[in-house]
């Protein structure tokens, strides 16, 4: 084994019951195979936490009012600013001098970490599958760089204006919600962010938003031993990469460390009548994906499908059928066009037909007095906007900015 070049010795967690011989530890002078083994592994384990190496940042570098913020939300604020670092094993001293680790840098540094990518890069695709050549159709948003916590908040930002808010059926109104739980996908942001490995420097954390999905996808393997199989069981889970980031970012108000993240995501979603969310791990990255609708074939029918199908009202949500049953033989316009707009805000065409037989209407009373004057005050577009009167002509609601 080649010795690092850093010296790892000065920022060894003495809580931990780290001690090391250096000499013992390279040179196998333990004289059993079996502790040289545990000490091959314990040695592995301190070089692949990025967060605790020695960063090249000093004191002045990091944003003191956010470093007073996460003082504050510790309930620390009586400490001075090196006293918090050192405390939360953000730095050691060495001499008369502080040496602060990278996770003081990711989270602190006021120009931003010494990381090629340390932010979040987003994607929106138009339609469910990415396409490349003459076909493409991924736009790519700026990226968000900056400390973690400048980039927390940016991109939760930029998501929250580019998800639609559909209508649904809130006791007896319509209201409009985001088409992912708020804590669902933000939490899923949340994780990719903190618990990433950073020694992967050559790719960042990416969020695509597809019109039937979202997949927030991190950098590196899961955490330690750490499988799907376990998350999926739904049990609180205390096991983080960047324990020290973690930390930090509960002082800031970003997150609560209580292992019960991921399965507040699952119920969320199950509330909300969606999927549940599917976690995906290889030894590269972790993806996780949430799914905005019950049941979404639009990739598959492809754009030339005459019929997407006759079976709409079994793909609705449960509140709009119950909606539709309520609704009565005369329904007044101001109950019926935000039921038109939910049904046509599923991520499909829907035609007039469909809405005619769903709704108990004459499809030409429909077209002229409901789905004409919501196309032109801009509620909902067509499939054919030059067309009005195409054979094939469906209807979907226009995503508000």
């Amino acid at each position: 084994m080649t010795e690092p070049q850093f010296d790892i010795t000065p920022f060894l967690d003495q809580d931990e019951g780290q001690h090391f011989d250096r000499k013992s530890l390279f040179e196998g002078a333990s004289g059993t195979k079996q502790l040289r083994d545990r000490r091959a592994v314990q040695w592995q384990g301190m070089v692949e936490s990025w967060e605790s190496r020695p960063s090249d940042s000093k004191l002045d570098e990091l944003d003191d009012q956010l470093l007073a913020k996460a003082r504050q939300g510790a309930g620390l604020s009586a400490l001075s600013d090196e006293e918090y670092l050192l405390r939360r094993k953000l730095a050691d001293r060495r001499g008369r001098e502080i040496v602060l680790r990278k996770a003081a840098e990711l989270l602190f540094a006021r120009l931003g970490p010494d990381h090629p990518n340390a932010g979040v890069r987003l994607f929106r695709v138009i339609g469910t599958e990415r396409r490349t050549g003459p076909e493409h159709n991924v736009e790519e948003r700026p990226r968000m760089e900056g400390n973690l916590p400048a980039v927390i908040e940016e991109a939760s930002g930029v998501i929250s204006s580019l998800l639609r808010r559909p209508s649904r059926l809130v006791g007896n109104q319509f209201r409009e919600v985001p088409e992912y739980p708020d804590f669902a996908w933000r939490e899923a942001l949340l994780n990719a962010i903190a618990h990433r490995d950073y020694g992967v420097e050559g790719a960042g954390t990416k969020v695509w938003l597809f019109e039937d999905r979202m997949e927030v996808v991190s950098p590196g393997a899961l955490a330690g031993n750490l499988t799907t199989d376990e998350l999926l069981t739904l049990r609180r889970v205390h096991r983080s990469r960047n324990p020290r980031i973690v930390r930090v970012l509960v002082d800031l108000g970003f997150a609560r460390d209580q292992g019960e993240g991921i399965p507040r995501m699952f119920t969320e979603m199950k509330d909300a009548f969606l999927p549940q969310p599917s976690i995906e791990a290889t030894n590269r990255s972790v993806t996780v994906a949430l799914r905005n609708t019950l049941t979404l074939n639009v990739g598959e029918l492809g754009a030339d499908t005459e019929e997407l199908g006759t079976d709409i009202e079994e793909e609705l949500p449960p509140a709009i059928r119950i909606a539709i049953d309520q609704l009565g033989p005369r329904p007044r316009r101001e109950r019926l066009r935000p039921l038109i707009h939910a049904i046509c805000d599923q991520g499909r065409w829907v035609t007039s037909a469909e809405l005619a037989e769903l709704l108990n209407f004459r499809q030409h009373n429909l077209t002229a007095g409901h789905l004409a004057p919501m196309v032109k005050s801009g509620q909902l577009e067509r499939r054919f906007p030059g067309q009005p009167n195409h054979p094939r002509q469906a209807y979907r609601a226009v995503p508000r900015s």
